[in-house]
């Protein structure tokens, strides 16, 4: 497959428009819509790469144990906050938070996301 044939399958599978339109143009949506994913803050929406890449089957197991991220830099927050000075010192809740961080840093690297459209 070749660049263009990843970027437009990328593209399709985020929801970025790609009728008719000029490939930068494309690729710079794609490239916002990974950053948005960094500073995204809206607890009710989920990151975009696992969402549209993940089987649903396992996107329902981590919504209902509560690990699906809603935002890379949000999650890692949240997760310092609870360990500083033992704000929380529950070790599920520890182990929850940090595989919450642990599928921000899946989805924060989109290498695995052109490497499955090859």
């Amino acid at each position: 497959m070749t660049d263009t044939n990843k970027l437009m399958y990328v593209a399709k599978n985020i929801g970025v428009e790609t009728e008719g339109r000029e490939i930068n143009a494309i690729a710079k949506d794609v490239a916002n819509a990974a950053l948005e994913e960094y500073k995204r803050v809206d607890e009710n929406e989920e990151v975009t790469w696992l969402k549209s890449y993940i089987p649903e089957n396992t996107l329902t197991i981590w919504r209902k144990t509560t690990i699906m991220s809603t935002g890379i830099n949000l999650s890692l927050a949240k997760l310092l906050h609870q360990t500083h000075v033992g704000n929380d010192s529950d070790p599920i809740n520890i182990t929850f938070g940090g595989l919450k961080v642990a599928l921000c840093d899946l989805d924060g690297s989109a290498n695995w996301v052109l490497r499955s459209a090859a």
